[in-house]
């Protein structure tokens, strides 16, 4: 837990889901046609 504590500063934290979830609901605005990203070989999708 040593490791992990320290102060938690907002306004250097970035929400890369967050930014990706933007980036594709502008696209679809756009009305760009959207396609799944490829998947590293050796990753299954969950299920």
């Amino acid at each position: 837990m040593n490791q992990k504590s320290g102060t938690f500063e907002p306004e250097k934290f970035e929400d890369h889901y967050e930014t990706a979830l933007i980036d594709l609901i502008n696209q679809k605005r756009a009305g760009k046609t959207i396609r799944p990203k490829e998947r590293p070989k050796g990753e299954t999708p969950s299920i």
